[in-house]
């Protein structure tokens, strides 16, 4: 396992930027779940970007936005209605890189939750039992690359990778023993695992991240994946992809012209991450502005790439 092992001290600064980008990610107005998460892409990208590491270590993130998100159906679906489902809201990548090498890549995939009690229960049984039950799903209205395409994410109760994110409407009891260190900053993020029939092991969204930053959260994925692979794999290569070749147009959400974008939010994508690699060329350079809008109609979901490592003339982990 490829960890990043923070002083006492960058632990502090990391902690207190994953906990202040929450705060700003709750700050006025109100908006939809994908806006928010746009939001929580764009604060986490940017606090994350001015600590600076000792010893020799590189921390850079980078957060693109993604019109349309990829549709997924099963036969196994426990109810007829929807037909079809969203995969997802927000694709956290990690890739941890050994003297400008990447030794190993992770990621969570999350579906995003607006909740007003604990605990949740989420309102799509269908959404609900993709992420309990990992079963083989298809591709639908996700563009030509994907559609008729079948995959697995994975096998029942492997929650490293699918989670849910909640997002905390109003004040609420917490669901986990959560401590701050940002004066005046009260917890309103969690996340949980997808278990049946209600989500538990609640967690304070500042841990998860922080844990996923560092390389203990998330699971371990494979890049490139070849034509055979199916599961986990290659799903989170289908998103990045998907990002890339985006298919979908969302005029109604009050975008310049209606336009078809992948837009990089914030950061700049590091040399050795995936998303350099496979959405450099894609990448629109005039982002809406999430942070000051509600995000009505919106229909997208945001990938947050960390690169994390030694610089190629740094001496060991």
């Amino acid at each position: 396992m490829a960890r990043l092992n923070p002083t006492v001290s960058e632990f502090r600064a990391l902690y207190s930027a994953i906990e202040s980008s929450q705060a700003l990610t709750l700050g006025s107005p109100p908006a939809n779940e994908p806006t928010l998460v746009a939001r929580l892409a764009v604060h986490l990208t940017n606090q994350l970007n001015v600590i600076h590491l000792s010893r020799g270590h590189v921390l850079q993130s980078s957060a693109v936005f993604v019109h349309g998100r990829p549709q997924v159906t099963a036969s196994t679906f426990p109810k007829p209605k929807p037909g079809s489902v969203e995969i997802g809201d927000l694709l956290l990548l990690r890739t941890h890189v050994h003297r400008g090498i990447v030794t190993e890549r992770r990621a969570i995939l999350f579906q995003a939750k607006l909740i007003d009690s604990i605990p949740a229960k989420p309102d799509n049984p269908n959404q609900h039992f993709l992420y309990s039950d990992g079963p083989w799903f298809k591709y639908v209205r996700s563009g030509r690359e994907l559609n008729g395409q079948m995959r697995r994410v994975a096998g029942r109760r492997d929650y490293k990778g699918l989670q849910y994110l909640l997002i905390v409407k109003s004040k609420l009891p917490s669901p986990a023993s959560c401590s701050t260190i940002t004066p005046g900053v009260k917890p309103a993020i969690f996340v949980a695992e997808p278990t049946q029939p209600i989500l538990s092991a609640y967690r304070c969204g500042t841990s998860e991240l922080l844990d996923f930053v560092t390389g203990i959260a998330g699971r371990e994925f494979l890049s490139p994946t070849t034509e055979r692979s199916y599961g986990w794999d290659r799903v989170v290569d289908d998103l990045i992809r998907y990002g890339a070749q985006k298919s979908v147009i969302a005029r109604r959400a009050g975008f310049p012209g209606g336009r078809r974008a992948t837009w990089l939010l914030s950061g700049t994508p590091h040399p050795n991450g995936i998303t350099a690699a496979q959405l450099s060329e894609s990448l629109a350079k005039s982002p809406p502005d999430f942070v000051n809008s509600a995000g009505d109609e919106l229909t997208a979901f945001s990938i947050v790439e960390v690169v994390v490592g030694t610089t190629d003339d740094q001496g060991p982990n």
